[in-house]
């Protein structure tokens, strides 16, 4: 099944093994490092959006259960 964490580490791991081939040490774990960070952060803003929805949902299903829409 397809997740955000499944697509993002799917990413990062295909990314780290072109990444192999930089020569130089250093360099290779600098983006490393940047590849780590991104998904990370992705990750992050995703679930974040997702609780964010969640909570609205809630508050809006009490709100309409309160006042119930006149006609």
């Amino acid at each position: 099944m397809f997740t955000v964490d499944t697509v993002v580490d799917t990413a990062v791991k295909n990314t780290k093994t072109v990444l192999a081939y930089v020569p130089n040490e250093d360099v290779r774990t600098s983006f490393e490092t940047i590849v780590d960070a991104q998904a990370d952060f992705a990750k992050t803003m995703y679930n974040t959006g997702l609780d964010l929805a969640k909570q609205t949902m809630e508050n809006l299903t009490q709100f309409a259960a309160v006042n119930p829409a006149k006609k």
